[in-house]
């Protein structure tokens, strides 16, 4: 009997959860990862998954929307919520290249699609600039990265400071929203 693909990958997650339910504790714990993340009512997650691959479709025309690869993640199944910490993501703009964001840790939705991360946001190449941020939102309906927060976005000759940003993938544009600071060099 020949055992299918996505068999032996759940069979394998399986043992990666059993294995890491009795080496670790809750997400947020700040002995494992060096900062407490909001658990949902500290509720225990569904699911423990350390090194995890996830990629989002966007539509059937685009095959992805968004990779991310995390260190430690936690599945709240009931609340369709996914936490990570210490990931990466690849979104795939349509005609561009690629866009590349790092940050400490975020909260994925996982009906809809959105995606919140915090602490140290680096996104690369932002058409040409690099963007860095504390926090970050991913709407995947807009397909739109925004936040309200004070972003620094810089390039080889230009350094530009304000609140609030926004970018439209689809038009590979961004803009600063309030108390704008550029500078040359």
């Amino acid at each position: 009997m020949k055992m299918k693909w996505y068999f032996v990958v759940v069979l394998c997650v399986m043992v990666v959860v059993l294995t890491l339910e009795s080496r670790f504790s809750f997400l947020g714990r700040s002995e494992k990862s060096g900062h407490t993340a909001p658990l949902p009512n500290d509720d225990p997650p569904s699911m423990w998954v350390q090194d995890v691959f996830v990629t989002e479709q966007a539509t059937a025309e685009q095959s992805k929307s968004w990779e991310l690869l995390a260190k430690e993640s936690a599945f709240y199944d009931a609340k369709q919520l996914v936490l990570v910490n210490q990931l990466q993501v690849e979104f795939f703009p349509p005609d561009v290249e690629p866009l590349h964001l790092t940050a400490e840790r975020g909260r994925i939705h996982s009906f809809t699609g959105d995606m919140t991360v915090e602490g140290r946001v680096l996104l690369r190449p932002l058409w040409g600039y690099a963007l860095e941020t504390a926090v970050l939102h991913w709407d995947a309906a807009s397909r739109r990265l925004h936040t309200e927060a004070e972003v620094r976005i810089s390039a080889e000759t230009i350094d530009i400071v304000g609140t609030g940003f926004s970018s439209d993938m689809e038009q590979q544009r961004f803009t600063l929203q309030r108390q704008v600071k550029v500078s040359f060099h």
